[in-house]
């Protein structure tokens, strides 16, 4: 991004992530979620998928104080694909390299590529906060655990993201590696539906499966 790491062996970052860093706003936005991108192999299994015509948004706070934009550079990754589009109005959207902001319109993307040397699938988010639909169970920008306000702390996870969120796993190979790696296992916490880690599953009162159970491998 900065013409000063140009020649120090440096890549721009959306080489790794897909997006570039554009906005540096204080506030708590949602995420849009439109017809246009329905089709996409992300959104599968949620409502997203439905959508026939026009958009839905999700809870406050997904898009927080930093987040990306899917910028048309040289740099961007080949194939890249953009599976949403959010446009707002920000107080504070990079002006140059990072030293100078001002207000202005912004547009921030879901995107998924391949890289070129590894092949392996890349999903960006591209925002700080993505994680709060995953959760209810977050921190703010200040670092205050649960923040009340804004926004509300119980409202801000949606079942869209966390569907999503496991499509792109399941996409990335994450089921496969799994099986074949059983240093993998001690970290998976669900799958198919089911409780696979025994402290999990005490800790919330919910029966225990052993993962090898759920992904019909021979128990070790």
């Amino acid at each position: 991004m900065d013409a000063h790491g140009i020649g120090s062996g440096a890549a721009p970052e959306d080489q790794l992530t897909g997006t570039l860093f554009s906005v540096n706003a204080n506030q708590y936005s949602p995420m849009t979620f439109s017809s246009a991108y329905s089709k996409m192999r992300l959104w599968r299994n949620t409502s997203v998928a439905s959508l026939l015509s026009g958009s839905m948004s999700t809870p406050y706070g997904l898009l927080g104080y930093e987040w990306d934009s899917d910028y048309a550079d040289a740099t961007r990754p080949p194939g890249e694909i953009d599976l949403s589009s959010t446009t707002l109005n920000v107080d504070q959207v990079r002006q140059d390299y990072g030293n100078n902001y001002g207000a202005g319109l912004a547009t921030h993307s879901l995107v998924e590529f391949r890289d070129p040397t590894s092949h392996a699938l890349v999903f960006g988010t591209g925002t700080v906060q993505f994680a709060w639909g995953l959760s209810n169970l977050h921190t703010d920008n200040t670092g205050v655990a649960n923040p009340p306000n804004p926004p509300v702390q119980h409202t801000t996870v949606t079942k869209d993201v966390q569907q999503a969120t496991m499509n792109a796993l399941a996409d990335m190979g994450v089921r496969e590696a799994i099986a074949k790696d059983p240093g993998l296992r001690p970290g998976v916490n669900v799958a198919g539906g089911k409780v696979t880690h025994a402290a999990v599953a005490e800790g919330t009162g919910m029966e225990f499966t052993p993962v090898e159970r759920v992904l019909e491998l021979q128990a070790a």
